[in-house]
Parts: C-alpha cells; structure tokens; sequence
C-alpha cells in the first residue's frame, strides 16, 4: 500500500472541536496516523478494481466454458441415450422374432412326433390285427 500524508495535528483539533479533551484527541489522531500502512488510498481501490475486472472476465470466460462442456455433456448422453433405446427396440424385434421361430419350430417338432406316433401306433395295431388274424386262421384250420 502506498504511504500518504496525514495531518494528525489538524485531525486533533477537530476532535477537540467536536468536544474530546485535547489529550484523547491526540491520542486517537496518533493511533489513526500509526495505521496508516493498512488504510487503502485511491490507487490502491483503483488496482483493486482492475484486478477485480480481470478477475470478473476469467470467471465469465470460464462459467461460459463450463456451460458449453456441461451442454456437450448433455448432448452426449442424449445421443447415447437414443442409441440404447434403439439397441433395446432392436433386440426386442430379435428376441421376437427368435422366439416366434422358436415357437414354429417346436409346434412343427411336436407335428412330426405326433406323426411318427400314429404311424408306429398304426403299424403296430396292423401287426397285432395280422398277427391275430393268423391265429384265428391257424385255430380256425387246427379245429377243422
């Protein structure tokens, strides 16, 4: 801080003019005067100000960086966001379609078997009619 005059003799005075005792008048002019070194003179409020200035445009610049990485941000989940709802629609399709085939698969599997079922039941009741038959002819010539 910058070093300035300061008139202690007449700022007693006026303390003594307003009605304090010369003694204390002197004593808080003696005690402003050894304060000086932390009183601020113009210069110093006026570099404040210029650094406060400065200091004021960072901030902006940085609140506006901020802001644009934060709508970047935003951006990106929002891209990201769309991306997984499209992956989840076209697993979902997937998923549909595989388990429709799957379906066709199974009612065409249980065809078959059903199919393979009745031949064999057939087969099976045509060799037990023959089989039959041939006895009754076999007991049918014994008893003749």
């Amino acid at each position: 801080m910058n070093k300035f005059a300061y008139d202690t003799l007449g700022t007693s005075r006026e303390l003594e003019a307003a009605g304090m005792e010369r003694r204390q008048a002197e004593a808080v002019a003696t005690a402003i005067a050894r304060r000086e070194g932390n009183l601020a003179t113009k210069s110093d409020l006026n570099l404040l100000r210029t650094e406060l200035k400065s200091l004021r445009t960072e901030l902006k610049s940085d609140v506006s960086k901020v802001e644009s990485d934060i709508a970047k941000v935003e951006s990106d989940i929002s891209s990201l966001r769309a991306k997984v709802e499209s992956d989840i629609s076209s697993l979902r399709t997937e998923v549909k379609s595989d388990i429709s085939s799957l379906r066709t698969e199974v009612k065409s599997d249980i065809s078959e078997v059903r199919s393979e079922m009745k031949a064999q039941f057939r087969w099976a009741i045509s060799t037990q009619v023959i089989a039959a038959f041939a006895v009754i002819t076999l007991v049918y010539a014994i008893v003749q």
